[in-house]
C-alpha cells in the first residue's frame, strides 16, 4: 500500500512502526525479499539486525519462592532455586533443617528471574522487615 502511494505521488513515506505491522505480512515480505535476493535461511538469519547481546539459548530461570506451612499457617519461608518442584519436595521431605519442623509446606507465591543476581537481591529484600511487610500486604 505504501509503495503504491509513493509511486503515484513521488513522496517517500516512512514505514509504519513495528507494533502496527502485521506479523504475517512482515514474515511474507521477508521471505519474498530473501527469495529475490537468493539468500538461504542461514544467510537470512545472519543478515538480520540484532540489538544487544547475540542470540543464544535461553538461560534457565531462578525462582524466588515463598512457602507457607500447613501445620502452622503463620510460618513462612523464603528462598530461591532453579528447580521449584524438586526444592518443594526437599522441604516437605524434611531434608532442609530450617523447615523440617513445620512441614508440610505449600507454595504461596513465586517469581521467575532470568538473572541470578537479581533473584538473590529480591530474596534478600523479602527477608527484611520491609519485604515481610510487602508480602503481608500483597499476599
Amino acid at each position: 500500500m505504501f509503495a503504491q502511494i509513493a509511486a503515484r505521488t513521488g513522496v517517500q513515506l516512512p514505514s509504519p512502526p513495528v507494533f502496527a505491522r502485521n506479523e504475517v505480512e512482515s514474515e511474507d515480505c521477508r521471505a519474498v525479499a530473501s527469495a529475490k535476493a537468493g539468500l538461504s535461511d542461514l544467510q537470512r538469519q545472519r543478515c538480520e539486525l540484532r540489538l544487544g547481546r547475540p542470540a543464544r539459548q535461553m538461560r534457565r530461570f531462578t525462582y524466588v519462592y515463598v512457602l507457607q506451612s500447613d501445620s502452622n499457617p503463620r510460618r513462612f519461608y523464603t528462598g530461591h532455586t532453579n528447580d521449584l518442584r524438586e526444592r518443594l519436595t526437599r522441604h516437605n521431605g524434611g531434608k532442609v533443617p530450617h523447615t523440617a519442623k513445620w512441614k508440610p509446606w505449600q507454595i504461596k507465591t513465586y517469581v521467575g528471574f532470568s538473572d541470578l543476581r537479581q533473584a538473590v537481591e529480591f530474596e534478600r529484600y523479602l527477608k527484611t522487615a520491609s519485604g515481610r511487610a510487602f508480602l503481608k500486604k500483597r499476599l
